[in-house]
């Protein structure tokens, strides 16, 4: 099985989780006042999912400078170290004008960060530390 093989099985595996994850998110926003768009998949080259925040626009607008995209992508060695060492899941909270407000990677700029795409049981426990965020969270980021 090839390396992009790999990295398509692990998203048929977790796309619904991921999903899944943005909802929880979302519903914990909504409950705070904001509009928010449903997650949708934006995939190209690499497999991500996103929705929007909208902090500046109204649901029925365009998008606005200061809206926030949240992205929960399957991050890939090979997109970011030009390696086929593995992959790992990386959770970005952005404003539309490009400020990063943050984010998650777990074990990012160590020498762990990229999980081996043969060990099912590592991204496993990469992947259930979204699970387990408490989602709240992220209003303090965007408030």
């Amino acid at each position: 099985m090839t390396y992009a093989d790999k990295v398509t099985a692990v998203k048929d595996r977790y796309a619904q989780r991921i999903v899944k994850v943005l909802e929880s998110i979302r519903a914990e926003l909504q409950a705070a006042g904001y509009t928010v768009d449903e997650p949708f998949d934006m995939s190209g080259d690499d497999y991500q999912w996103s929705m929007l925040v909208r902090v500046e626009s109204g649901p029925d607008d365009d998008i606005a400078n200061g809206d926030i995209d949240i992205t929960l992508q399957i991050a890939e060695s090979m997109q970011f170290e030009g390696t086929e060492d593995g992959i790992n899941f990386s959770l970005d909270i952005t404003e539309v004008g490009g400020r990063i407000r943050g984010g998650l990677t777990p074990y990012n700029y160590s020498d762990d960060v990229w999980v081996s795409l043969d060990d099912d049981h590592r991204i496993e426990q990469r992947f259930s530390i979204f699970e387990k965020a408490d989602p709240a969270e992220i209003l303090n980021l965007i408030d």
